[in-house]
């Protein structure tokens, strides 16, 4: 059962979705500020997925998501947000957000997002393994790219050509090369 941290400081919003989340077969948590959050992914219990929203009362959702990953959090993240300009989401993408919605959202459109993200990660995460069988060398230098490096290259590996890649991805052909 797949995990999923809630980091929102909306209360009643953050037990909704929860509950929403364990109806549909996840494991659903929340934290209200990125404090805690860190706190939580410090835990030996993986997080598989992170629902983020950008204003937090200790420090912005983008500013958390740049902490986590300098500190290596791999899990996919998913801006959840009230932000809805398009300088916000591109700015939050470019930051290696996995994806972003904006507030209101549909839970049906939410629960399709949370389920392409977590099956990008399992499948990023076989891959991984399959190299890491293989060529030691090669798991080590996986481990030093972005989370976007290794989509990106789990897509060259299936054979797609840059335009594909940059459509799944919704990034441009020049950002994929």
């Amino acid at each position: 059962m797949p995990t999923i941290l809630f980091v929102e400081d909306n209360l009643a919003l953050a037990q909704c979705l929860c509950i929403e989340l364990e109806t549909e077969g996840f494991m659903a948590e929340t934290t209200p500020d990125g404090a805690q959050a860190l706190r939580r992914l410090r835990q030996p219990e993986p997080v598989d997925l992170v629902l983020l929203d950008w204003d937090l009362p200790d420090f912005s959702g983008l500013e958390l998501l740049q902490v986590m990953r300098k500190n290596n959090y791999i899990q996919p993240v998913m801006m959840l947000t009230a932000h809805d300009a398009v300088d916000h989401k591109v700015l939050a993408l470019q930051s290696s957000a996995d994806d972003y919605l904006a507030k209101p959202f549909s839970f049906d459109e939410l629960q399709a997002r949370i389920g392409a993200l977590l099956r990008r990660s399992t499948s990023q995460k076989q891959s991984e393994k399959q190299l890491a069988g293989n060529k030691p060398m090669e798991s080590h230098l996986l481990g030093m790219l972005s989370s976007r490096e290794r989509e990106v290259l789990q897509h060259l590996g299936e054979g797609e050509s840059n335009a594909e890649i940059g459509e799944a991805l919704c990034i441009s052909q020049e950002t994929v090369k």
